[in-house]
């Protein structure tokens, strides 16, 4: 017997709402959020870059740009309109990833915008992890937006 989970399951549309990193509260839509990060020093050509996050596109939840240039730090941000559908992952494929950090990191970015159900999913990912839900899976299997779907239904409530 198959179960099949749907949408209506979930409390975000997929690829179109996140939780922002810095307040915890959903960003409605994708013209409401920014992806940001920051580099180390001045030289934005050899710099690695930093602390992807996805938050709302207003001064409350992004980088303080003073703040960060007085830690020796400079920020960078985009919209989210223009890293989401085809483009958006062009963009991310066109990347200098010798220039970025922690490349987890930056697979985890690129699933949060670009795998259905994958930012809801998340917020359960610990109760799974403590659940040995992913037992056996290979490196892919857990990221699937199927299996996305299960987690959110298995330990949303």
């Amino acid at each position: 017997m198959y179960v099949i989970f749907s949408e209506l399951d979930t409390r975000l549309k997929p690829k179109q709402q996140w939780i922002c990193d810095n307040c915890g509260e959903i960003i409605e839509s994708i013209g409401n959020g920014c992806l940001e990060w920051w580099y180390k020093g001045t030289d934005l050509e050899n710099s690695l870059i930093e602390d992807f996050r996805i938050v709302h596109h207003d001064s409350t939840c992004m980088y303080d740009p003073q703040l960060i240039f007085k830690k020796g730090k400079q920020a960078g941000s985009m919209q989210i309109e223009g890293l989401v559908g085809e483009s958006g992952l062009v963009y991310f494929l066109g990347f200098d990833v010798s220039l970025i950090k922690n490349f987890r990191d930056y697979q985890e970015i690129i699933r949060r915008l670009h795998v259905s159900y994958y930012e809801e999913a998340r917020l359960y990912w610990h109760l799974a992890e403590e659940d040995n839900f992913f037992e056996g899976a290979n490196y892919i299997w857990p990221y699937l937006p199927e299996t996305s779907l299960k987690i959110i239904h298995k330990y949303k409530d």
